[in-house]
């Protein structure tokens, strides 16, 4: 259980990650 916590939370991460890096390559063009 903990493992699965630990990859979802993982996984939520990049993809704020994913979603800010996005929003700065869109500010640079």
């Amino acid at each position: 259980m903990m493992k699965y916590l630990a990859l979802v939370i993982v996984f939520v991460i990049n993809k704020k990650i994913d979603e800010s890096k996005i929003k700065y390559n869109i500010k640079l063009k």
